[in-house]
């Protein structure tokens, strides 16, 4: 069904949908996301998308499709920082000094 609105909500953390037909929908996104065990990186990004991007958000929860977007976020989020981290491991003698280096740039440049 098409969706001709979204607004999110984010002081009680709800989405409001409304499809084509005028029938409306809340998303409690709390409720939704609590049962997906998720990186952080993920769940910033999702906060990220709620706030900016609210359409691609409400698809996501109707084709049921949040939790793999969530993962394959969190996946390819922690390959670059392992990436960075082993660039950095060449430079730096203390590996965990170097991991917390690239912990701290993915954070800052996400």
């Amino acid at each position: 069904m098409k969706l001709r609105a979204c607004h999110y909500n984010e002081c009680n953390d709800v989405m409001t949908v409304v499809f084509g037909d005028g029938t409306t929908l809340r998303l409690s996104c709390s409720e939704i996301e609590v049962t997906y065990d998720m990186h952080a990186s993920a769940r910033s990004h999702l906060i990220w998308l709620k706030e900016n991007e609210p359409f691609a958000y409400a698809e996501l929860v109707l084709n049921n499709n949040l939790k793999r977007y969530a993962e394959e976020y969190s996946r390819e989020y922690l390959k670059q920082q392992n990436e960075l981290a082993e660039q950095l491991e060449s430079h730096y003698q203390d590996k965990a000094y170097a991991q917390a280096i690239a912990r701290e740039i993915m954070m800052r440049g996400d």
